[in-house]
C-alpha cells in the first residue's frame, strides 16, 4: 500500500471513528432517562428492553467500533460493521416499528416520560424531522468514509 493510500485509510477511519463518538456513543449516554428513538422503538414495538437497556447496549457496541476503526488489522471489518449497521437502520426507518418521521424531540421525551402511549403521541401531531435527520444521513456518513477505511 503506497502512503497515500495508508494516509486515506487513517483519516477515513478516524473521521467514521470520531462520527461514531458524536453520533452513535456520546448520544446514547448524554440524554435523561429518556432517548427519544430507542424510546419511541421501544412505544411502537412494546420491546420493554430497548431504553434505556439497548441503548447502552448500542453505545458499548458503538466505542468498541470506534476503537476497532483506529486499530490497522481491524479497520476494513470495523467499518463493513458500520456501514451495515447505518444501513440497517435505513432499513428500520423504512418499518412501521420506528418509521421515518421521528416526532419532534423535546415533546415526544416528554410524551414518553410522562407514559402517553403511541397513539396520545401521534394524535399531538408532532411535526418531527420527515427524515432530514435520521435515516438518510445514516448512509451518507458512512458509506464514503467506509471507502476511505476500506483501502
Amino acid at each position: 500500500m503506497t502512503n497515500q493510500g495508508k494516509l486515506w485509510s487513517v483519516s477515513g477511519a478516524a473521521m467514521l471513528a470520531i462520527s461514531l463518538v458524536a453520533f452513535w456513543v456520546w448520544p446514547k449516554f448524554a440524554v435523561g432517562d429518556v432517548h427519544p428513538i430507542f424510546g419511541w422503538a421501544e412505544a411502537r414495538t412494546g420491546a420493554g428492553w430497548l431504553d434505556p437497556t439497548g441503548r447502552y447496549i448500542f453505545g458499548v457496541a458503538a466505542a468498541a467500533l470506534a476503537v476497532l476503526l483506529v486499530l490497522r488489522p481491524t479497520r476494513l471489518a470495523a467499518a463493513g460493521v458500520t456501514l451495515a449497521v447505518s444501513l440497517g437502520f435505513v432499513v428500520l426507518h423504512l418499518t412501521p416499528w420506528l418509521g421515518w418521521n421521528i416526532p419532534d424531540y423535546g415533546p415526544l421525551t416528554a410524551a414518553l416520560a410522562a407514559g402517553q402511549a403511541v397513539a396520545e403521541i401521534e394524535a399531538l401531531g408532532l411535526k418531527g424531522d420527515r427524515g432530514r435527520i435520521s435515516a438518510l444521513p445514516l448512509s451518507t456518513l458512512a458509506s464514503p468514509r467506509w471507502c476511505c477505511s476500506a483501502s
